[in-house]
Parts: structure tokens; sequence; C-alpha cells
């Protein structure tokens, strides 16, 4: 019989620390895990059934009417295993807690990230630039210098040497720079703002587009790298002349690669917890112990507390009989007197006062 047990508002407090509580699991598996979404949903959902079940269980107990010792008895297990099951499952959480409050560096690697995988393409065009102004000094060179020699530096003998060099050039300006980079240019730069504006730790899917971002910036390192490789025929010969070219070196697609992955390690690598994550924490405890510190106790246990013997000497009233604890541990019983047989007649009259019973049934005999 639970005649005492209410839905109260400390009910719902404490479902909306166990929800909040759940969703913090939820985000916090799925970062540790690198964005396994079906994890987090299973360890959610099967904390918030335990934390429920351990702490509503002992509100039951507390106001239990029947079988005093034995709920006694699993109230005071439960009341010491729900504390310290929630604070053994408690890491997910923490940590997406502790995320949460680095959103800043988040927020500012990617910043830094982003700038640097946009400017890798300004980069590029500076690159290609210098490529083609010493590949086309180096071919004026020979035309003005060495005009009988031009054979030997890739030209041939018709059309005329001027031409051919307009032509070389051409090629060599197709090959670095193809119609289709400055397309690509144009959709990167957009969709890194994009997903810029998106970062958000509160958002369980930035851990996925995160991974978009380092994949997508690698191909376009990659993409860059492998034009720069061209070559033209005469780029040998014309190495006597001090024409070198020199691959892309990416130095801003390794600089943006270190931002975004270290924005990443935030999410997936565990840290020291922060200040306001040990804060919620214990406030999320607090709620889910409301409806337990809130619910009294039932009259007839109430002088038990957690404690196995109740107060010496008092009675209960139970509608049928009267409790009487003191005697339940060998003390004298409810009826009788110090000093006095339990079958002693009183010498004093019927209808005095001490002849008559006591009505009071906390008074201790």
């Amino acid at each position: 019989m639970h005649s005492r047990l209410k839905f109260s508002w400390a009910h719902i407090i404490a479902l909306t620390g166990l929800i909040a509580w759940g969703f913090f699991t939820f985000a916090g598996v799925a970062y540790l895990t690198g964005g396994k979404l079906y994890a987090g949903y299973a360890c959610g959902g099967i904390l918030i059934v335990i934390l429920g079940l351990l702490f509503l269980i002992p509100q039951q107990l507390k106001c239990n009417y029947t079988g005093l010792k034995r709920s006694l008895l699993m109230e005071k297990i439960l009341v010491l295993a729900a504390p310290a099951v929630f604070l053994l499952t408690m890491l997910p959480a923490v940590h997406f807690l502790t995320v949460v409050s680095s959103g800043g560096e988040i927020n500012s690697r990617f910043l830094q990230g982003s700038e640097y995988a946009k400017n890798m393409f300004a980069d590029y065009y500076d690159y290609s630039s210098k490529r083609l102004e010493a590949y086309g000094q180096a071919t004026g060179e020979v035309i003005e210098d060495m005009p009988s020699a031009a054979t030997t530096f890739g030209f041939a003998s018709f059309p005329s040497l001027e031409i051919q060099r307009r032509n070389m050039m051409e090629t060599l300006r197709l090959k670095l720079l193809p119609p289709t980079l400055q397309d690509l240019q144009k959709e990167s730069v957009k969709w890194l703002e994009d997903a810029y504006t998106d970062v958000s730790p509160w958002d369980v899917f930035v851990i996925g587009n995160t991974d978009e971002i380092i994949s997508s910036e690698m191909q376009w390192g990659q993409y860059l790298d492998e034009l720069s490789q061209f070559r033209m025929s005469n780029s040998r010969p014309l190495g006597r002349l001090g024409y070198h070219p020199e691959d892309y070196g990416k130095e801003l697609f390794y600089k943006a690669q270190t931002e975004f992955v270290a924005a990443k390690e935030i999410f997936t690598k565990l840290n020291a917890p922060s200040v306001i994550a040990i804060l919620i924490t214990i406030l999320v405890l607090a709620m889910l112990s409301l409806p337990y510190l809130v619910q009294p106790r039932n009259l007839k246990d109430r002088f038990h507390g957690l404690l196995p013997w109740g107060k010496a000497g008092m009675r209960y009233p139970t509608g049928e009989e009267e409790v009487d604890h003191f005697s339940q541990f060998g003390g004298l019983r409810g009826s009788e007197k110090p000093g006095k047989p339990e079958n002693s007649k009183s010498s004093k009259p019927d209808g005095s006062p001490d002849s008559k019973k006591n009505d009071n049934p906390f008074q201790p005999f």
C-alpha cells in the first residue's frame, strides 16, 4: 500500500534531469566513438531506464506500509546504489559537457582551419603565376640570346619561335590552371562558410561534418598537388638556364589539416572535466534525488529512518494492534510497568486517573 506516494513537482524536476542526463550520455558516447550515433542511442536509453528505477524505487519503499524490515533493507541498498551507479556511468555525459565548455576553442580552430583551406586556392594561384613567369623568362632568354640553339631547348624550326613560345605558355597555363579550378574554388569556399556557421557542440552531427571537412580538404590538396606536378617537355633542358619548377608546397593545406584534426580531437579524446561539467553533474544528481528527499516517511515507519530499529519504548498504531519495538529487543512489554508483575492489579479504585488507559499511542511507558 502506497497511499502517500503522489506525483509532484519533484518528479517533474527529476524527470527533466533524467532526460537531460540521457541526452548528455548519448552525445558523449557519439563523440567518443567518432560519430557512432547508434551506440549513443543505446547507452543513453539504457541509462535512463536504470537511473529512473534506482532513484524512484527508494521513494516507494520509503512510504511502504507492509514488509517493514525488508523495505528498509532494500531502501538502504538502493539509496547507496543509485548515486554509485550514477557516478560510475557519468563519464560520457561529463565528456560531452566538457566538450560544450570548450566550444570557444572548437570554433576558433574551425575558423582558422577554414581560412587556411580557403586561402589554399589563392596560394596555389600565386604558385602557378610564379611558375608561368619563370617559364616565360627561360623561354624568352632562349629566343633573345640563343635563337640558333633553340632546337636544343624544345623549339622547332617552324613556326616562328615567338609563336611557339606563346603556345608553350598557354599549354602550361591550361595544365596548371584548368577551367574547372575556378568553379571548384567557388564551391569549396561557399561550402566551408556554410559548414563553419553550423559548428556547435550541442549538435551531435558536427562530428560527422568535421570528418567531411577533413576529407574534402584533403581531396582539394591532393588535386592541387597533382596539377602542380605537370612538367613541360622542355623543362629539363631549360634547367641549364636556371629553370627548376617545384611542386606545390601545400603549406596551407597542412595548416588547415592541423586545425581541423585538433578540433576533432576535442570531440573524441577524453580531457579533464571542466568546472561547468562538474557543477552540472552535481545539479543533475540533486534533481534525481528530489523525489526521495521530499517523500515523507509513513507514520508507522517515521522513527526508523534508515536504522534497523526504532525509538525504544514507542508504540505506533496499526489499526489492529499496538507495536512495541522496545520489547522486540528484550525490553519490557508495553503493558508491563517497572517494579510490578504484569498481572498485578492497581490498588487505586476504578475511575481514578491512573487506572485509565493511556490514549496517546506515542506516550512512552
